[in-house]
């Protein structure tokens, strides 16, 4: 889930994307289209985080009536960003303007362990 500016998304069921490869590139998915883009990691600290560039972005082109505003927001906070924090379940994406986005990872499902009854 991504919040923009403090506040819940419009479409809080939209499913929202975002995966940083090796490689120095992202891909995602903005709720209507594919996004990609470069990354850099700029090695400074800032009051928000670990400072990062992102872009230029690119997307796809469809036309969507009802995410369409929303993913054009979100694509625009997430080219600007410049700072990144992250903590055991989630990413804090904050850009030029104190926008922020926040990426929760769903925690992992404990392995079961099973343990043999005295007899």
């Amino acid at each position: 889930m991504a919040t923009q500016n403090g506040t819940a998304p419009l479409q809080p069921t939209t499913e929202i994307t975002l995966v940083f490869n090796p490689d120095g590139n992202l891909t995602g998915y903005g709720g209507c289209n594919n996004y990609f883009a470069s990354y850099a990691l700029t090695g400074t600290t800032t009051e928000s985080g670990n400072g990062i560039t992102i872009g230029p972005l690119a997307s796809t082109k469809k036309y969507c009536e009802i995410n369409g505003q929303q993913e054009t927001t979100y694509l625009q906070v997430l080219q600007n960003t410049v700072a990144y924090d992250v903590t055991i379940n989630q990413l804090t994406l904050t850009d030029k303007s104190k926008n922020v986005l926040v990426f929760r990872v769903p925690s992992a499902t404990p392995t079961p362990v099973y343990h043999q009854m005295p007899v």
